[in-house]
């Protein structure tokens, strides 16, 4: 999904919720006219805000990147434990997944040997 279908369906949200702009901007704490470069495609820092853009709109952050509301990682979630993450853990793993595969894996060396050489 590119950065104006993002922008296109966070908009969405804020219509279908009966939200206004200006509480999203409130919420995210953020300049009026920040939203209006966002909104003319002349800034694309809201990817930075995603989290709490779906913390606001209560979707999963997955959905505004592209994802299919209320679809989850795991077809089968019978038998299977609820975690609740921290803002620092959501953070992390949106992060995780937003970043070049090369650096995932770099990043799974660290966690699963310490370092980078092993």
């Amino acid at each position: 999904m590119n950065n104006d279908q993002v922008f296109l369906r966070i908009n969405q949200l804020l219509v279908e919720q009966g939200k206004m702009q200006k509480d999203l901007i409130e919420h995210l704490g953020m300049e009026r006219n920040t939203y209006t470069r966002w909104k003319r495609a002349e800034n694309f820092s809201y990817r930075s805000h995603l989290m709490a853009i779906s913390d606001f709109l209560q979707v999963p952050v997955a959905y505004l990147s592209g994802g299919k509301k209320g679809v989850t990682s795991g077809a089968n979630t019978e038998g299977r434990e609820t975690v609740i993450l921290s803002e620092d853990e959501r953070e992390l793993l949106f992060s995780f997944r937003m970043a070049h595969p090369e650096l995932q894996k770099a990043i799974m060396t660290i966690i699963r040997y310490g370092s980078l050489t092993i």
